[in-house]
């Protein structure tokens, strides 16, 4: 059963272009496929986490198009990105997925499961902003800036500390170690895409946020959720403010929806608690028709403050 570390990189045509993933766990089960964030490969991925979520279902990874390893030109709307994803989806033979997504990868997976809501068992996202919409805060530019400026391991680790994890001793610490099991995991590390696909993921979130494209987006369709949906955000994450999170969870009236915060923790509380989000995951994906996990506060006793949002 493959692990993160020796997964093989495979390829798959997606629309006519080659696309690379990575199968890790078992071949039986509803996969989990992740999305990943803001110019990230599959080499910007916690090792730890995903090892635990496939110890007992199908995790796959993928680049998307013009990421990492696979072929093409990054489409300038999320919709455009989950269309990727739906295909390969199909092309890999799978009626229904788990998608788990991070920050703007979560951007897209709204899109995929109001787009293809046949395809999407379950909806787990992590600091992942909605398209605009009432009660919706923009996140500030600045931390934004120095994920798109980084181009090597020193301003990644540097922008990933600022964008992903709070300030206090404990996060920082917790985001240098996440780092550094990135970079020791696999001897096939794939950059942060360059310049001119940034610039196209940078253009479908300015329209994924521009109240002019709304209807293009996803908050004014969240009535049409019907699954159960995870909503994961860092105490302390400025991008994914808590008004946001619970005018987001709000919206999703139709929806199984729970809301989780994570103490002490920024945009990435899944990388600064790997073991305590895989258990909250695997509970959640093993929940039998609702979403009240009530053994949750025992699974994660390591997480003494950890609590459910009011919705």
């Amino acid at each position: 059963m493959a692990r993160y570390g020796n997964a093989p990189n495979q390829s798959i045509l997606v629309k006519g272009l080659k696309m690379a993933y990575r199968w890790l766990g078992p071949n039986v089960g509803i996969p989990v496929i992740h999305l990943v964030s803001f110019r990230a490969t599959m080499s910007q991925i916690d090792p730890v986490s995903m090892n635990k979520i496939a110890e007992k279902r199908p995790v796959i990874l993928f680049d998307n198009a013009a990421v990492g390893r696979s072929e093409g030109q990054v489409p300038t709307s999320y919709a455009g990105w989950s269309d990727y994803c739906a295909e390969l989806i199909v092309q890999l033979g799978f009626n229904q997925v788990d998608v788990l997504a991070f920050s703007m990868g979560g951007c897209a997976a709204q899109m995929l499961a109001l787009n293809y809501p046949a395809l999407v068992h379950r909806l787990i996202l992590i600091g992942s902003l909605p398209s605009i919409g009432p009660g919706v805060i923009l996140p500030p530019p600045a931390p934004f800036q120095g994920i798109r400026m980084a181009h090597d391991h020193e301003s990644q680790e540097a922008a990933l500390l600022e964008f992903c994890f709070h300030s206090s001793d404990a996060s920082q610490a917790a985001g240098r170690a996440t780092f550094r099991r990135m970079l020791a995991a696999r001897d096939d590390w794939s950059d942060l895409i360059d310049a001119d696909s940034t610039r196209r993921q940078v253009q479908a979130f300015a329209k994924f946020m521009n109240p002019k494209h709304s209807s293009e987006g996803s908050f004014g369709r969240f009535d049409e959720l019907r699954i159960p949906v995870l909503i994961i955000r860092g105490s302390h994450d400025y991008v994914f403010e808590r008004q946001t999170c619970q005018a987001m969870a709000r919206r999703m009236y139709n929806a199984a929806v729970s809301v989780y915060e994570f103490p002490d923790a920024g945009h990435a509380p899944h990388w600064q608690y790997p073991g305590g989000f895989a258990e909250l995951v695997d509970s959640f994906l093993c929940a039998q028709d609702t979403m009240a996990v009530q053994d949750l506060p025992e699974k994660l006793g390591a997480l003494d403050s950890w609590f459910r949002l009011d919705q």
